[in-house]
């Protein structure tokens, strides 16, 4: 939801309970299960872009540790 206010918008199904990291552009969330996917919503474009090696842009982001 905007700051200014808005409409909730649904980013995906199934997002893992607190896999996800907000940041100024966007939000970076865990999905895809059985196999992990790291996406990226983009508040700019209000589209969600994958990953096809989840691990590795998550250990990147910070946002995964094996």
């Amino acid at each position: 939801m905007p700051v200014s206010g808005g409409a909730v918008v649904k980013v995906h199904d199934g997002v893992i309970n607190g896999a996800f990291s907000v940041t100024t552009g966007g939000v970076y969330y865990a999905g895809g299960m059985p196999e992990l996917r790291i996406e990226f919503f983009d508040f700019a474009s209000q589209r969600s872009t994958g990953s096809e090696n989840g691990p590795s842009v998550a250990q990147e982001k910070g946002l995964y540790s094996p």
